[in-house]
């Protein structure tokens, strides 16, 4: 991963957001996982070669503490890779499911 890495979380997403850098990701995004969610799973079902940017499709599952619900939420993701480093990331979500779990 590269150290100014741009990782983009959709609008209407739980976390959304740009965050530069390791650290900013992990402590704004990935901890933020971990405390709202039990169970919290990436179901990967395919992934596509796309020269310097990987796309992977899947399904984000979980159940959410505060309301006790399962999320299901189709995604995409586009990762860039800059030098053998990830150096961007786009985030693209169903929300509209992620918002019915947390309300």
């Amino acid at each position: 991963m590269h150290e100014n890495i741009e990782w983009n979380e959709c609008e209407g997403y739980i976390y959304p957001g740009k965050f530069i850098g390791p650290d900013n990701i992990l402590n704004n995004m990935f901890s933020k996982i971990g405390e709202d969610w039990d169970n919290y799973e990436v179901e990967l079902l395919d992934i596509y070669d796309a020269g310097s940017t990987i796309i992977s499709k899947g399904f984000y599952n979980g159940n959410y503490k505060k309301t006790g619900k399962k999320m299901h939420s189709l995604f995409a993701h586009f990762w860039t890779f800059e030098n053998g480093k990830l150096i961007h990331f786009q985030q693209v979500c169903d929300t509209v499911k992620v918002m019915e779990t947390i309300r």
